[in-house]
Order: C-alpha cells, then structure tokens, then sequence
C-alpha cells in the first residue's frame, strides 16, 4: 500500500472510530447490549471506590473532544500539519480501543480482556499526551483548545478507571477475595491511582486539564461516600488526595 494510501486509510479510520466511540454508548437504549456501567458487577452499587454515578458523564466530554479533534484531522488543510501527523495514531488506536472496550462491556461484561484493552488505552493516551506536551510553545489553538484536553482529561480518567476494571476483575474471578472489606477494595483502586497520578502529574509539570481530572475523579469518589456507600475512611482519604492535588498545583504554578 502506498503512502498516499496508508494515509488516506488512516484518516477515514480516526473518522470512524471517533465517530463509534461516541454512539456505542447508546445501543443500550436501542435495546442492544446492556450499559456500560453494568460491566463493574460484581461490585456493589455502594461500593466505595465507585464514583457517584453524575461523574461518569466525563466520557461526554472526552468523546465530544475525540469527534472534534477526527474531523478537524480530516479536514484537507488540516491533513499535513505536524502536530496532526504526530497525534493521528494515538488517538485512531485509542478510537478504536474505547469502541472495542465498550462493545465487550455490553456483550459479555467485565472480564481480563477488558482490563488489558484499558491498559493499551492508558498507554496511547498517555503517548499522546506527552507528544503534545512536547510541542513548541506557545501551542497553536487547536493544540491548546482540543489536543492538550482531549489527551489529558482521558489520561486522567484511566488513571483510575484501570484499577477499578482490575477490582471488578478481582472480585469476579476469585470469590475467596470477597471476603475482604468494601474499604480495602477502594484501596486497592485509590492507592496505585494516586500513586501513577501523582508521577504523572509531575512529569506533566501539573497540567492543569489532567489534575483537574484527578480532582473529579476524587471528589466523585468523596461524594459517593457520602451519599451511598457511608465508608469515612475512604471518603477522609479521597479529599485528602484531593487536597493534595490542588496544593501541589498551587505550589508549582507559583514558582
């Protein structure tokens, strides 16, 4: 296949595969497949490390983002900027990976596909994320309006999402592992989360997008604890991080 060619298929693929992603969460509502939310069973609707159910509409956000980012790619004048080039195969692979993630979701539930399908979301976003935190400065309007956002606030969102999917996973595959508390399972989410979170926050000198995504994710996760799963301790440790996010995002934007 020529260039002209593997360029071409490329750039109908981001098309598409942003475009997947964004209507796959609605089959359910044509009766086909049931909801994404429901691939976390066997995790109990109070669980503590579950975000109040309002926070999960951060996937709008990011969809709306992927659509725009595919057809200013495909746009002719737009094709053979270097800043596309450079983010058009993260994000077509990172398309395509959510569209696939949440077909299985609906079909068959959670189970060690899915969690190695985020896995590969997290690394595409994540290398997306750095190409565009590479760019030259200041970053052109598309960078800084659609690009930046769009790779940070996912990247922020499977920060934890990851380790959620490996909880459901841990509690379905191994029943023995039932016999621990709700609140160790919300750890077993929110340490590793905050620790990734916390070196990827660094490296991206605290880019304002993805901490904010952190702080969502948090704070959802702080309401959830008081509204249905009733765990203090959980509740007391998500705002801590919270905190801590948003002090070390001041500190840092002073120096």
């Amino acid at each position: 296949m020529s260039n002209s060619k593997e360029h071409k298929v490329i750039v109908a693929a981001n098309c598409v595969f942003a475009f997947t992603q964004f209507c796959v969460p609605f089959l359910p509502s044509l009766g086909i497949g049931r909801e994404v939310g429901e691939s976390t069973a066997p995790i109990p609707a109070e669980a503590p490390e579950l975000p109040i159910p309002y926070a999960f509409s951060i996937w709008f956000v990011i969809f709306s983002l992927g659509l725009v980012f595919s057809v200013y790619q495909a746009l002719p004048r737009n094709r053979n900027k270097s800043e596309v080039k450079a983010l058009r195969l993260p994000s077509t692979i990172g398309f395509a990976l959510s569209t696939l993630w949440m077909l299985i979701s609906q079909s068959v539930g959670n189970n060690t596909a899915l969690v190695a399908i985020i896995l590969a979301m997290m690394v595409f976003s994540l290398m997306g994320f750095r190409k565009v935190e590479k760019f030259t400065r200041p970053l052109s309007l598309f960078s800084h309006s659609i690009s930046m956002p769009y790779f940070a606030i996912l990247s922020g969102w499977l920060t934890f999402a990851i380790w959620l999917n490996f909880t459901s996973l841990a509690r379905q595959v191994d029943p023995s592992l039932l016999g621990l508390s709700n609140t160790v399972f919300a750890f077993i989410t929110l340490v590793p989360g905050s620790l990734l979170g916390g070196a990827i926050l660094v490296y991206s000198r605290f880019n304002r997008w993805y901490a904010g995504t952190l702080v969502w994710a948090l704070v959802s996760i702080v309401m959830n604890n008081v509204v249905a799963a009733h765990d203090i301790v959980v509740a007391v440790t998500a705002g801590l991080l919270t905190v801590a996010v948003i002090v070390s995002c001041l500190i840092a934007g002073r120096r």
